[in-house]
C-alpha cells in the first residue's frame, strides 16, 4: 500500500473511532465499509 494510501485509510480509521465515540457504538456496516476486505470477513466479525 502507497503511504498517501495510507494515510488516507488512518483518516477513514480515525474518523470511524471518533464516530464511535459520540454515538457509544458502531455498526458492522460502519466498520465493514472502512476496512478492507482481506482485513476481516463478516464471518470473522461474529
Amino acid at each position: 500500500m502507497a503511504t498517501m494510501e495510507k494515510l488516507t485509510h488512518v483518516s477513514e480509521i480515525n474518523q470511524l473511532i471518533s464516530r464511535g465515540k459520540e454515538k457509544g457504538y458502531l455498526t458492522y456496516e460502519e466498520v465493514n465499509d472502512v476496512l478492507p476486505p482481506d482485513v476481516v470477513t463478516p464471518e470473522k466479525i461474529d
